[in-house]
This record gives structure tokens, C-alpha cells and sequence, in this order.
């Protein structure tokens, strides 16, 4: 399998209706890092990476830390829910080349705990809870509630138990259920080897008055007893008489089967923040971007306006959200109307007319400066990954020792050694620096423009013009070489252009070189400051870098005055646009001509994937090229292991097309394969059914369910979740402005008390009173 830069999907921006409000959930984690995790190795440790799961279904895999007992993994997720999903796990696994991976232990968390304490969002240690069969629980059981009223005037329940979906595949499944009250028990009949039973059996209960809770537990024959297969706890207290109440419950693990079993396996740090939002269509945040963009557009009005107020709200931290995403959604707000450069050449301005000396220019946490960073990472990705990820590649493939500090060497600390790790590290460097100072030409013109705005900001203040200053390339510097450049290299996953960390020597050359970035991006002013003098054979090649970054800066800046409504940002605003190579790989595979499963065996065949198209082709065979548009894609589900007696075989199906089973070598390429292609469906607007069968249609009947109707209703849910990260996360410009929407209502106290100070604010209180009549009628609407 081949994986492209991740970052050429340039976004995850859903269609939905227009004109029409909808509900958009997101989980935000945070995995810092593990302590005490159990050796499995024989020497004595362990290579630990983290499984994010969504309803049994794996979604995103932190990277494979070596070695290590106390893994320190510091990656961060945002995962683009289903409204529905049930349950988020992250599972802990040591790695093994040769036998399967080892089940560390894992912390599940529930979306009524996510919803209801808020604590999560915050940093906390989670113990890892041992991973076994009992603790194992898949599937889903739909239960119907009636409550009424006898005639005596005691309390009437009618539970139904409707059915099951999605039961365990690790055993011979002939599931039944049973419901239990108090102390009353009632089974259901049992089903004949299915993972999806249909009951539908109805249990009446009288008390006096209902307890808080029933509880509903389904369990399957096995040998000569019976195997546990999961428990749902079905409240009881918000039941409205004489009207209906159906729902799904997820299965989980009984208490006393996890008794004991939170002790021994280690614990996780990290946090994870959930968010349920109602977005209105976008036509009712116009009044507020409008706002902005006027507010953005006049220098007079950043200082007494809203931006002037987010400014001491962020370097106070006095805000309800978190700065960089705070920055980056009025960012894109900015984006989205056309005036990014404008606002921030305003906002720049600013910043820089108050600064009294060089050394307090551009806070790295203003408004400006953070502003600036999202733009860089927003518009320039593609620049980036074009001008970095080659050198970066490279050092992974070739993984050369290149240490030059003889107290990290020990006892290979001879000047022979040493003279070669240089020589390795300066053949990456000037590699580097070749590529970077070759580039400007295909530097974005947006960033170009900025930089350019900032230079002239520069010159406009006299504070900034001391003897000998070099402010004017420092304070184009200092964003793209020691925020851009630099970061990029030291952490190259977090940029979208690795998909594991590096090992530890790979990461100690990518520290070298992103310390000489820093070092030739402050102009040379910090060679010679007596620190890390290790760092001294490498001071002859950075200073006679010191006048080509000058020159290249000279040339960045070299660019004519354009205004926004000229500047083409449509591939950042629209993820629709590009059609880059995401992934590609030689699998076995086979269309079914007319939808009828076949016995042909699957073949290796080419298979790519765009932004805009599956394509595949036969082995060497160019000819035989089909493309299917990803709008026509209807799912992408993992079929279940009987169809082909295979662990990873994926069918993807189409909208008036044959459907294509593909065979992925391992979980990795396939969990791999699933992603993309999920995520470039939702880009592209595609209409993803909201149920799938994960058997065949073959014997008359439906391989997973049994039934035996082609058309009948789907047994299982579809699995939709996505994740991405920062530099990926792009959806539609009403999301952008509904976040600050609610960030603003956050602050409604303080934009009341600062509206005498900042008369400008007075106008954006009715407009926050607007939107939010608009979302109190709109939220107990039917949505789409």
C-alpha cells in the first residue's frame, strides 16, 4: 500500500441540505500519554499504540511507540460523529511483528458520560481496564417502552424486546434476550445462528410504581451452557404515559464482570471533549459575517471593535475556548468572505504599531500571531508538503545516525564518528535549504501578500527601526521559519506527512535540523550565545545561510498588490476542487455484475483512490482502467468473516453500479483504506445510506440477517464516523460561524461591559439576540 500526503484531502465538509438546520457532532481527544503498562515483551517492555474505536468500529490508531512501558504518544483527534453513535473506546495494544497484537487494556467511555461531564475535556488519568472476552460486548439491542395506567391505578410497562444487531463473530451465534425488573426474569425464544435476531416479544409488568431501571442481557448457547453477550441498562424515569418509546441501547459488560480488573494494566492520560451542535443554515449567520468582515476591514474599528476585545481575551486567557481553535475559526470566517489578507494585514497592523521595541513584536499568544499561524497551516499546507516532505522522507527511508553531541554518543564518541554524523546531518541541511530557498515561486500568493503587509507594518513604526535592526526579516522569519518550517520538520506526523513517529534517531535528526531552521530563521542572532555547543561545527554552514534567507525573504515579498476579491482561495474554501492522489495499493478484488454474488475468485487488480474517483485497473493492463465517481458511492462497510472466510474484506457500494469487493492485506491497510474513503465521501456530498448488510444476498437470502428478500431492510448500522485533525478539519463556513456564534454568547457578560469602552460592540448585541431566537425556534424543529 501506497499512502499519500493525507493533507491533499483538504477537507471533510458535508453536504446537507440547504436552507435546512442539522446537527453536527464532533469528540475532540487528546492522548497525551500511558505509565505503568505491563511488559509483554521479553525484554521487558513493550511497543504500545492506542486503537480509537466508535462503536466497534476502529476509526483512527495513534502511532507505535518502541520500547517503552511509558509511552508518551501527544496526538490529537477530532472525530466527526453519527448523532446515534453509542460508545467511544480507546484500546491500548503492544505490536508484534510475528504473532498478533497483545490487548493492553482499554478505557470505554459512553456518549451519556460525554455528554454529561464536562470534566472530561480536561486532562485526566484513566485506568486501563484488562481486555477480555467478558469485557468484550459488540452489537446493539432495540427495545420498545410503554408505559400506562391500569385500572386499579398501578403503573403498566410493556417492554418489547425487538431485536439485536451487530453480536459478537469470535462464536456460533443462537442469541436470546433476557428482561429483568426487580426481581422478575422473562426470557425471550431463541434465535438459530444469527448475529441479527428478530423477537419482537412483548413482557407486561405491574408495580405500584416502576423502579428506575430494567435491564436487558442476551446471551447465546455455547457447548453445554450459555456465553454472556452483553447488557443494556434501559432507563425508566423519563417514560411518557401512553406514548410509545423506541430506541437501540448499546450491550456493555456487567459491573461484576469488571471487578478486579482495573488494576495491573497501566492508565492513559488524556482528554476528550464532545460537542452536539445545532447549525442553522448559513443564510442566518450573514448578519454576523457581515459584522466581522466590517469590523476586519477598518483599522479604526479593530481597536475598539470585537477583534480589539478577542485580543485581550485571548492573551488574558479569559476565553471559553481554546485560542488556537478561537483563531483558526475566525480565520476561516475570514477565508470564507474573502478578506482574509485585508484582516490580517489590518490586525498585523495593529499589533506591530504598538510594539516600542523589536524584541516584544508579534506575542506568540496575540491575536495577530495566532491568526497569522492558522493562515500559514490553512493556505500553505500544500506549500509545505511540496517543500519539506521530500528532505523529511528521506530521513526516514535512509536512517543515518547523525548526532553531533559527544554526550548522546557514550562510548562512539570519536572524531572519525563524529566527522560522519556531521557529514550525513549537512548533506540533509543544505538538501533543506536548497528546496526552501527555491520555493518562493510556489509560496501561495495569499502568504506572500501577508508577508509582504508585514514588512510595510514594520517600517511604518520607528520603535522598530534601531541601528542595524533586522526586523524587517525577522518579522517574516519568525512566522515561516520558526512556526512553519521548523515545526513541520520537528513533528512531521502532526503536519499530515508521516502517518507514524519517528523512531529515536530519526527524531534526533529531525531535531538538528529543525534547530538549524530556527537558528538561520532568527537571522543568526542566537550562533554563539553559548548555548549547546555541540552545535558549533554546523555555525560555518548557518551563517552562510544568513544572506540567502535575506535574499529569499527579499524575493517572497517581491509580489504586486492584489486585492481579495482577486485572490483564488477556492481549493482552501472548497475541498471539492482538487483531485490529488490519496492512496493506492495492488489488491484482490471483483465488480458482481448486476449486484448478484458470484463465486468468481477476486483478483489482484491496481486500485487508486482521489479526492474525485475509485479507480482500478487489471495488473499491467492501463486499458482496462475503470473510474467511479465517489458521489455515487452508497457505503463502505467491512463484511463480516463468513462471506469470503476472510478478516478484511471490504465492500464498497454504488449508486446505480456493479458493487466491488476488495481484499486488504492486514487491519492496517484496511483500516487505512476505510478512512480515506469515508472521509472523501463526506467531502464530496455523496449520499451515504444510513443502514448496510455485511453479508451477501446469495441461496435466496441474506447471508447475515437470513432474510430472504433482496430488498429487505438493512440488519445493520452503517458506520460513518470519520477522523481528522486540525489542518483537515474544514466544514461548511456556516459551522465556522456558528462556533463563534457560541463563543460569543460564552462571553455575552463581558461584551455587555466592554460595549461603553467599544462602541462598536453595541451592534453585535442584537445580532447575538437574533441568532439566538433563531436557534431557540429552530431546535425543537424536525431537522434534516
Amino acid at each position: 500500500m501506497q499512502r499519500m500526503s493525507t493533507q491533499r484531502l483538504v477537507g471533510n465538509r458535508h453536504s446537507h441540505p440547504r436552507g435546512r438546520a442539522y446537527w453536527n457532532t464532533k469528540v475532540y481527544i487528546k492522548i497525551g500519554e500511558a505509565k505503568s503498562l505491563p511488559a509483554k515483551d521479553l525484554n521487558g517492555l513493550c511497543d504500545p499504540y492506542v486503537l480509537i474505536r466508535v462503536d466497534d468500529e476502529t476509526v483512527a490508531r495513534t502511532s507505535t511507540i518502541w520500547k517503552q512501558r511509558d509511552p508518551i504518544f501527544s496526538e490529537e483527534f477530532i472525530l466527526d460523529m453519527a448523532p446515534d453513535f453509542q460508545e467511544l473506546s480507546l484500546d491500548v495494544y503492544d505490536f508484534d511483528k510475528l504473532t498478533a497484537d497483545d490487548a493492553i487494556g482499554r478505557v470505554t467511555i459512553s456518549r451519556e458520560k460525554l455528554q454529561h461531564n464536562p470534566d472530561l475535556a480536561t486532562d485526566q488519568w484513566h485506568p486501563l481496564t484488562k481486555i477480555t472476552r467478558e469485557t468484550t460486548c459488540t452489537g446493539e439491542v432495540q427495545v420498545e417502552l410503554l408505559l400506562s395506567e391500569t385500572e386499579t391505578g398501578l403503573d403498566q410497562l410493556v417492554l418489547t424486546v425487538i431485536q439485536a444487531r451487530d453480536l459478537t463473530q469470535e462464536i456460533r451465534c443462537d442469541p436470546y434476550a433476557i428482561v429483568e425488573l426487580d426481581l422478575a426474569r422473562k426470557e425471550t425464544e431463541r434465535a438459530k445462528n444469527t448475529r441479527f435476531p428478530v423477537w419482537q416479544q412483548h413482557f407486561t409488568f405491574e408495580r405500584v410504581k416502576l423502579g428506575p431501571e430494567a435491564r436487558v442481557s442476551v446471551r447465546t448457547a455455547a457447548g453445554f451452557g450459555t456465553a454472556f453477550l452483553g447488557e443494556a441498562v434501559i432507563p425508566l424515569t423519563n417514560l411518557t404515559r401512553d406514548i410509545p418509546k423506541r430506541e437501540w441501547f448499546r450491550l456493555r459488560p456487567r459491573e461484576k464482570d469488571l471487578e478486579g480488573l482495573k488494576e495491573g494494566n497501566g492508565s492513559l492520560r488524556m482528554s476528550v471533549k464532545y460537542t452536539h451542535e445545532l447549525i442553522l443554515p448559513e443564510s442566518q449567520y450573514e448578519a454576523l459575517c457581515q459584522y466581522f468582515v466590517a469590523n476586519a476591514q477598518s483599522e479604526d474599528l479593530i481597536d475598539r471593535g470585537i477583534l480589539g476585545m478577542l485580543e485581550t481575551l485571548i492573551v488574558e486567557r479569559e476565553s471559553n475556548m481554546d485560542r488556537e481553535l478561537l483563531a483558526r475559526t475566525l480565520t476561516r470566517m475570514m477565508i470564507n468572505q474573502n478578506i482574509s489578507t485585508t484582516f490580517l494585514r489590518n490586525l498585523n497592523q495593529w499589533e506591530i504599531m504598538k510594539a516600542k521595541e523589536p524584541s516584544t513584536l508579534l506575542r506568540g499568544n496575540s491575536l495577530a500571531s495566532k491568526c497569522t499561524d492558522q493562515f500559514m497551516k490553512i493556505v500553505g499546507l500544500r506549500y509545505l508538503h511540496d517543500t519539506v516532505k521530500p528532505v523529511v522522507d528521506l530521513v526516514f527511508k535512509e536512517d543515518k545516525n547523525c548526532e553531533i553531541d559527544p554526550a548522546k554518543l557514550g562510548k562512539q564518541k570519536s572524531d572519525d564518528i563524529l566527522k560522519k554524523h556531521l557529514e550525513h546531518l549537512k548533506t540533509y541541511l543544505d538538501t533543506l535549504f536548497d528546496t526552501i530557498f527555491e520555493s518562493d515561486k510556489r509560496c501561495p500568493l495569499p502568504m506572500r501578500l501577508v508577508f509582504k503587509q508585514l514588512r510595510l507594518s514594520v517600517a511604518q513604526n520607528p520603535a522598530l527601526q534601531a541601528d542595524g535592526s533586522q526586523t524587517s526579516y525577522t518579522v517574516v522569519s519568525a512566522f515561516l521559519f520558526l512556526r512553519f518550517f521548523a515545526p513541520a520538520v520537528l513533528s512531521p506526523k502532526l503536519f499530515g506527512m508521516r502517518e507514524e513517529l519517528a523512531d529515536l534517531r530519526t527524531s534526533r535528526t529531525l531535531t538538528l535540523l529543525a534547530k538549524s531552521l530556527q537558528t538561520v530563521g532568527n537571522i543568526g542572532s542566537t550562533i554563539g550565545s553559548g548555548k549547546e555547543s555541540f552545535m558549533e561545527p554546523l555555525y560555518p554552514t548557518l551563517l552562510s545561510s544568513i544572506d540567502r534567507v535575506k535574499d529569499f525573504i527579499d524575493r517572497l515579498c517581491d509580489v504586486k498588490d492584489v486585492p481579495d476579491s482577486d485572490i483564488d482561495l477556492e481549493e482552501v474554501k472548497n475541498p471539492q476542487v482538487a483531485d490529488d492522489l490519496l492512496i493506492s495499493g495492488v489488491y484482490p478484488l471483483r465488480y458482481d455484475s448486476g449486484g448478484v454474488f458470484s463465486s468468481k475468485p477476486l483478483k489482484k487488480q491496481e486500485i487508486q483512490l482521489t479526492n474525485k474517483k475509485l479507480v482500478t485497473w487489471k495488473v499491467g493492463q492501463l486499458s482496462s482502467r475503470l473510474e467511479l465517481p465517489i458521489e455515487r458511492i452508497l457505503s463502505v462497510e467491512r463484511l463480516e468473516l463468513s462471506v469470503f472466510d476472510k478478516k478484511h474484506v471490504v465492500r464498497v457500494s454504488f449508486r446505480g453500479l456493479d458493487p466491488l469487493f476488495i481484499n486488504f492485506g492486514s487491519s492496517l491497510d484496511l483500516d487505512a483504506w476505510i478512512q480515506l474513503l469515508r472521509k472523501v465521501i463526506k467531502v464530496r456530498g455523496a449520499s451515504i445510506t444510513p443502514g448496510v448488510h455485511v453479508g451477501v444476498f446469495r441461496k435466496d437470502k441474506w447471508s447475515c440477517c437470513r432474510q430472504p428478500d433482496v430488498l429487505a431492510p438493512h440488519c445493520s448500522k452503517a458506520h460513518s464516523t470519520t477522523a481528522t485533525d486540525q489542518f483537515s478539519d474544514n466544514p461548511g463556513p456556516e459551522v465556522w460561524a456558528h462556533r463563534m456564534f457560541s463563543y460569543l454568547q460564552g462571553c455575552r457578560g463581558k461584551i455587555e461591559a466592554s460595549a461603553k469602552e467599544r462602541p462598536a460592540l453595541a451592534e453585535l448585541i442584537p445580532l447575538l439576540d437574533e441568532l439566538n431566537l433563531a436557534y431557540l425556534l429552530q431546535v425543537d424543529q424536525p431537522l434534516s
